[in-house]
């Protein structure tokens, strides 16, 4: 099955004129065998992108699955946006949220709101699929309220702290409204004639081996920003993205984006079961955000900080590409059989945070702060001066 679940009123169905909408559902396909395939940003935002294949390229004018064109030779290529649109895009108020699948739970979510004399609107995020018999579901339900309709000041007045600012568990959630739009253009550089010009998106793949993206972006905003050429495999398509400008997507499947994911997440000298444990850390962590991040953007995941690194062929290394093999499939279950929220990070200073404190709205019995060693007795509380002078002075032996 398909997994997908309609998450903004901007979707539509893809029409022949139109390739480019399906890019901003969250339907995704399947390998032969069974393998999740995923859409992953190499860079967007972008006036120009420049690229080659060695033997050439097989571009596809009318989207996936329809009539193909061959170009073969190693010629550069570039591609540009013509009359880019940018996307109109909301931003909702969440006051709260539960899991889809319990029927009850949101029935009195809701109504627990409306009793506070609120006026709110219910969204849909994640998705639901099958893989190999066993049913995936991340779908969760969001309450926000409706900025179109005047709410009570004594119900919003509990809703803000004393200063008037919102609770800090109260946070936002971008709806894609409408989507950009423009011509995509692909032309061979260096006196070739071939030029392809296609409405919003246009697909295509290497003849042979891998693409090499000229000057990739990476960790837009943060100090360690720059540019690098990188080589990818699978397949591609430029879209036009929510800037009105260009973005470059890699379509791969999940074990083969792990492949170049995990490396650039944990050193791949790492111990073998460090290894594998951070593989099926990073699966549930692909899994989990598909349909709860860049819902206005032509791609299911990013490769930067906001989703997981991801450096295609450039980062794969033996070991970490034996350890995807070996823990292939795996992913971790909560207790009540939902697919685990693994979120991790590269860097920690000795003690770990409540998830929450981090990422609103985010309902997990498993991701408390805790030590590093492990062995410590007494709990930490966060913002209790004592036990953080105590960290800060003597702190533990690893």
């Amino acid at each position: 099955l398909a997994g997908y679940c309609l998450t903004a009123s901007a979707q539509e169905k893809m029409t022949r004129e139109d390739t480019g909408a399906i890019l901003f559902s969250n339907r995704f396909s399947f390998t032969s065998d069974g393998q999740p395939v995923i859409s992953v940003r190499i860079m967007d935002d972008q006036k120009e992108v420049e690229f080659t294949a060695s033997k050439g390229l097989r571009i596809f004018p009318s989207g996936p699955g329809g009539p193909s064109v061959e170009v073969r030779g190693g010629k550069r290529w570039a591609a540009k946006v013509k009359d880019g649109k940018a996307s109109k895009v909301s931003k909702r108020l969440v006051l709260d949220s539960t899991a889809t699948r319990d029927f009850q739970q949101v029935k009195q979510m809701v109504k627990r709101w409306r009793e506070k004399g609120l006026q709110t609107t219910t969204l849909e995020l994640g998705s639901l699929f099958s893989f190999k018999g066993t049913v995936f579901d991340t779908r969760k339900t969001i309450v926000c309220l409706d900025s179109t309709k005047k709410q009570p000041p004594a119900a919003l007045k509990e809703l803000k702290s004393p200063d008037g600012k919102f609770l800090p568990e109260i946070y936002t959630q971008e709806i894609l409204e409408e989507r950009p739009s423009g011509r995509v253009t692909l032309r061979q550089k260096g006196g070739g004639e071939v030029k392809i010009d296609a409405l919003n998106a246009i697909w295509f793949e290497p003849l042979e081996g891998s693409l090499t993206v000229i000057d990739v972006e990476y960790a837009k905003g943060f100090p360690w920003h720059g540019r690098k050429t990188r080589r990818y495999g699978g397949t591609f398509h430029l879209a036009v993205d929510r800037h009105g400008k260009l973005a470059i997507v890699n379509v791969l499947p999940a074990e083969k984006l792990l492949k170049g994911l995990v490396p650039a997440e944990i050193y791949a000298d790492s111990p073998e079961e460090a290894l594998k444990a951070q593989a099926v850390t990073a699966r549930n962590e692909i899994m989990s955000k598909i349909g709860h991040r860049h819902l206005a953007d032509p791609y299911l995941l990013c490769a930067d900080q906001d989703c997981q690194v991801y450096k295609g062929l450039n980062a794969e290394r033996e070991r970490a590409s034996k350890a995807v093999d070996a823990t292939r499939g795996q992913v971790m279950f909560e207790e009540d059989g939902a697919l685990g929220d693994a979120r991790y990070s590269s860097t920690c200073g000795g003690h770990t945070e409540d998830a929450h404190e981090a990422w609103p709205g985010v309902k997990s019995k498993a991701l408390k702060g805790r030590w590093d060693a492990g062995n410590r007795a007494e709990p930490y509380a966060p913002g209790d001066e004592k036990h953080v002078k105590q960290f800060s002075e003597s702190p533990p032996k690893s």
